[in-house]
């Protein structure tokens, strides 16, 4: 057995920069803590989106021509992709909120816009996608507006995504549809999208409206 000196220390040498360690996932580790010793639970809820891209009756051309005007063309076309739970609990072991990067046996990495940009097809240039929560005063006439239902909401501005997929199913068989109602549903697969991949919710059935009013103009 190797000498007690030979190996690795745990956690950071210089505590003054790593902050958090005190909480972080590694610290338990560790101290051989069983009960953090498995993958970590990784939420999603874009597998809704990833079913109505997979059948060809449910990609009606008006659709994804928004679906593309919006930039997320080509997300659309990777398909759904099953998680390594083990790697993600790795690399949440390797990340460090204090300075947004993983600690490596390499060195420091992080995930950059370039990154996201090469992979995802996503625009990273222009101004950013931000502004004020500031929501109409008759949200119901509002939503119906933006996605063509009244959807059930968990809070003022958070919307049930079960609400969203309800009202699709109920309009699958409509394929001769107008395209403000081609904007409307294009928005409304951009939810699972969205809540899925960019903003998971613990819920894995909200998505706040904040988020839903940035497709209100999808040449914008």
């Amino acid at each position: 057995m190797a000498a007690r000196s030979s190996w690795i220390a745990q956690g950071p040498s210089e505590p003054d920069l790593l902050w958090f360690q005190m909480q972080h996932r590694s610290r338990d580790i560790y101290s051989s803590q069983e009960e953090h010793d498995r993958p970590m639970l990784v939420r999603r809820a874009d597998s809704f989106f990833w079913d109505c891209m997979r059948d060809d009756v449910f990609r009606i051309p008006q659709v994804m021509r928004y679906i593309e005007m919006i930039c997320f063309g080509l997300v659309s076309k990777i398909g759904f992709m099953e998680y390594d739970h083990h790697l993600l609990t790795a690399l949440a072991e390797r990340w460090r909120s204090e300075i947004h990067s993983f600690h490596l046996s390499v060195g420091e990495a992080t995930i950059t816009l370039q990154d996201v940009e090469v992979l995802l097809g996503l625009r990273v240039h222009s101004f950013p996608v931000t502004g004020t929560e500031s929501y109409p005063a008759a949200i119901d006439g509002y939503l119906r507006t933006l996605l063509g239902c009244v959807s059930e909401r968990t809070s003022k501005t958070g919307i049930r995504l079960s609400s969203l997929k309800a009202h699709l199913e109920c309009h699958w068989d409509r394929v001769d549809i107008t395209y403000e109602e081609a904007l409307q549903r294009a928005r409304c697969h951009l939810a699972f999208l969205l809540a899925g991949c960019f903003f998971p919710d613990k819920s894995q059935n909200k998505i706040d409206l904040f988020v839903l009013r940035r497709l209100e103009d999808p040449e914008a």
